[in-house]
């Protein structure tokens, strides 16, 4: 059941992220984002096949702010003059000036997911070598309070686009959580009672595939899915007042597999870059 929600969600992503990696990115003044492959450049206009099924865009030349294309390079788009436009493809470096990218440092994630990093929580993502991230984070779940340490590497230097990860979380668990459960006592009866649940302790080790839109030059948006791995297994203990040599229902014991760390990983969050 756990596998089946999750991997519906994430197949979902997967086709989304497909869509968009094959397109530039024309960032425009006001601050929103066209897709599409670019085909000229002129004095007025930008040529673009857009994404989707419209085969041809156009958008003018004073409304944009600079042009992201695929392999991640960035370029500030400046005035140009009638004779360097012309009515075929314009070389980049004759139509706009280029600008490095601006490496930031790292960045502060506040991050919402199941069987995520930190749940709800925060990271603080570090950069030690082009394109290498270290991050570390705290948040809380449905397992207690999670922290988190790992690596990220990000295809591109501005941190957004692709970036694969590898790291582990450790889930502090939480005792006397008490809820309405669904049993079948020793007896073979079903009925409603009060159960009061022990979480253990848990350690996951989790690898993700992260993809950050790049929503303005400080700030990312992004979507993370993977597989984490649980070392501890019957990491839970149940007790209660009423009855003893009780048993959880098939629907509670598949209620409470979704609940333990561990599994598929689905995760949003939004990245606050500094520099």
């Amino acid at each position: 059941m756990k596998t089946n929600i999750t991997f519906v969600i994430i197949s979902s992503v997967f086709i989304l992220l497909a869509s968009s990696l094959s397109a530039d990115e024309i960032v425009l003044k006001s601050g929103e984002t066209v897709n599409g492959k670019i085909l000229k450049i002129g004095s007025e206009f930008i040529e673009y096949d857009p994404d989707g099924t419209v085969p041809f865009g156009t958008v003018p030349v004073s409304e944009v702010s600079e042009i992201i294309y695929l392999d991640g390079s960035a370029f500030v788009i400046k005035a140009l003059k009638p004779e360097e436009a012309g009515d075929t493809n314009v070389d980049r470096d004759a139509s706009v000036s280029k600008e490095a990218l601006k490496k930031p440092e790292g960045a502060i994630e506040f991050e919402l997911g199941f069987n995520g990093y930190v749940g709800a929580g925060f990271r603080i993502n570090r950069t030690i070598w082009d394109g290498l991230t270290a991050n570390g984070g705290v948040g809380y779940g449905v397992w207690g309070t999670r922290f988190s340490a790992g690596l990220r590497y990000c295809f591109n230097p501005d941190l957004s686009g692709i970036a694969l990860g590898l790291g582990a979380a450790y889930n502090t668990g939480k005792r006397g959580y008490s809820r309405e459960t669904d049993i079948i006592t020793a007896d073979g009866l079903k009925l409603k009672n009060n159960v009061i649940y022990d979480y253990k302790p848990v350690t996951v080790v989790n690898l993700t595939f992260l993809y950050s839109w790049r929503m303005n030059e400080s700030t990312r948006f992004y979507i993370e899915t993977g597989y984490s791995y649980a070392f501890q297994r019957d990491d839970y203990t149940m007790k209660s007042y009423t009855y003893s040599g009780f048993t959880l229902t098939k629907e509670e014991k598949d209620y409470m597999n979704v609940e333990q760390p561990g599994g598929l990983i689905f995760s949003l969050g939004i990245a606050i870059m500094f520099h």
